[in-house]
């Protein structure tokens, strides 16, 4: 991977899985730190998804764009 777009990858949990995977096939070696820092991303990947979403539903219900459509 280019050295421009390696900072990239290391910000995406999955990343750090495939790093713990490869150092359990070559080495023997189960890496938790590298497991733990991918549940860390997403856990903030979450909250930040969760804020974003909450931020928009208040958006939409303070313009009123919620539309209840039944038949």
């Amino acid at each position: 991977m280019p050295a421009w777009l390696q900072p990239v990858s290391w910000a995406l949990p999955p990343t750090y899985v495939f790093e713990g995977m490869r150092a359990l096939l070559i080495q023997h070696t189960f890496r938790p730190d590298l497991m733990l820092d991918a549940l860390a991303l997403n856990v903030v990947f979450f909250a930040a998804g969760v804020f974003g979403f909450l931020k928009l539903l208040q958006s939409a219900r303070r313009h009123g764009s919620l539309i209840q459509a039944g038949e």
